[in-house]
């Protein structure tokens, strides 16, 4: 079944953290222009309590079928993927060369054969060395837009099992070895056979099946297309090679990911981690360079957000489901609407103008000890601080969503710690304030 999973934190007390704070230098804000301690920069770190109502994460978005790749896999970390496709008709003409040097175009051609390449992404491919692959004609009926790896159809309630988990195989079509070192892409040879059955459009189960038979690889293929030979009937000692592509494809694996209360951002079907927000232009949080009880205060909408971002924890994701490339973080505000499900609600503006710091697939490896990464939010916490104003009709955004920039783009996903953790989200303010919005 696909299905969104949720995974809602919620706040559990109260409590502020408010760290450093340091005097305008000659280069700061206000410049030597302004008397000594007119205008301050103070740094502040507020807990997700102060600032959140919750944090949850969402998935389901850009399925298998929607990417514009294969991932291939045998016991990798202990996941397992195989590949489907679905090719093109092959043509109902071809070129040829005639006997004086003359291209001539022939109305009926005869499909004698061909090959099925599988191109291969050597920079995001794991492999201990050689990797055997196979390839199978699939054996049953199968939905390209829906299959997972216990169902071949899971759309409009119709619901239809894989005999074999993963696709069932209707004959085997080949074998053919891939070498990390010795190309980007392998080749299987294809039968009259095969050809003619996968030129039936009336036939649900045509398609191709690709395994990988080497345990501890993962291969992404970028694309699967298949070269045929063809005899011209004006010409039958002549062979010529057209080539198709897939038209319906995807990959399937096992297992899933199980649900879990942390973060996640990214991945396929991709996570998404969305984010709903106090109001701050009421909040007032003490002065970072004064005593406790000494009444002085800061309140968010009598400052100047000069930098706001999101501070997270990358956690460990299980092995199979690293990132196969670096993680490039996106931040937008989210147009919650009542009555719309928070998956289904528009995205809106960008949360802020500097993007997050791409994270390298090693900071979500078990067993690595990352430091916070920070999501630059300045845009949208500086609304947000601000208020609404007498021009506007409505309130800003309570929520905003984190995701992966190139959604499609990786396999794997980030994982960070949720608020209900010993290291939780928090929010990093460098803000500029005047003397005489200090006390309160």
């Amino acid at each position: 079944m696909r299905a969104f999973r949720s995974v809602l934190g919620f706040v559990l007390g109260a409590g502020l953290v408010a760290l450093a704070c340091a005097d305008e230098d000659p280069t700061g804000v206000g410049g030597p222009l302004v008397p000594g301690g007119v205008v301050r920069t103070y740094e502040i770190v507020l807990d997700p309590e102060v600032f959140l109502v919750s944090d949850t994460t969402l998935g389901g978005f850009f399925t298998p079928d929607l990417v514009l790749y294969r991932v291939l896999a045998s016991a990798y970390e202990g996941v397992t993927a195989n590949g489907l496709a679905r090719f093109a008709r092959p043509p109902s003409t071809v070129s040829y060369t005639t006997n004086t040097g003359a291209t001539a175009t022939d109305t009926m051609p005869s499909f004698i054969g061909g090959r099925v390449v599988v191109f291969l992404d050597t920079l995001r491919s794991v492999a201990p060395g050689p990797v055997e692959l196979e390839l199978h004609r699939v054996g049953e009926e199968w939905d390209p837009g829906s299959a997972s790896w216990t169902l071949r159809v899971d759309s409009g309630g119709v619901q239809l099992p894989w005999t074999e988990p993963g696709g069932t195989s209707a004959a085997l079509v080949g074998t053919a070895t891939w070498d990390p070192a010795g190309g980007d892409s392998v080749s299987f040879d294809v039968d009259s056979l095969t050809v003619a059955l996968w030129a039936d459009t009336l036939d649900a189960s045509r398609g191709a099946l690709i395994r990988v038979a080497t345990p501890g690889s993962r291969l992404r293929s970028p694309s699967v297309v298949l070269r045929l030979n063809a005899r011209p009937s004006a010409r039958p000692d002549t062979v010529v090679t057209t080539s198709v592509g897939s038209i319906g494809g995807s990959f399937v694996y096992d297992p899933e990911p199980l649900p879990g209360s942390e973060l996640r951002i990214g991945g396929v079907p991709s996570w998404r981690s969305y984010f709903q927000v106090q109001r701050l232009d009421t909040l007032t949080v003490p002065c970072p360079d004064e005593p406790a009880g000494s009444g002085c205060v800061l309140r968010l909408n009598e400052v100047k957000v000069n930098y706001a971002a999101l501070v997270l924890q990358p956690d460990a994701t299980p092995g199979g489901f690293v990132p196969d490339d670096s993680l490039r973080i996106q931040a937008r505000t989210v147009l919650a609407m009542p009555g719309v499900p928070l998956a289904r609600s528009p995205l809106g503006s960008l949360a802020g103008a500097i993007a997050a710091p791409p994270i390298g697939p090693a900071t979500f490896q078990p067993g690595a000890s990352a430091g916070a990464i920070e999501v630059p939010l300045t845009q949208y916490i500086a609304t947000l601080a601000a208020g609404r104003s007498p021009d506007d009709k409505t309130d800003p955004p309570q929520w905003f969503v984190l995701y992966a920039s190139q959604e499609s783009g990786l396999f794997g996903f980030g994982t960070f710690r949720d608020i209900g953790s010993a290291s939780p989200p928090r929010l990093r303010l460098i803000v500029t304030v005047a003397t005489d919005v200090e006390i309160r």
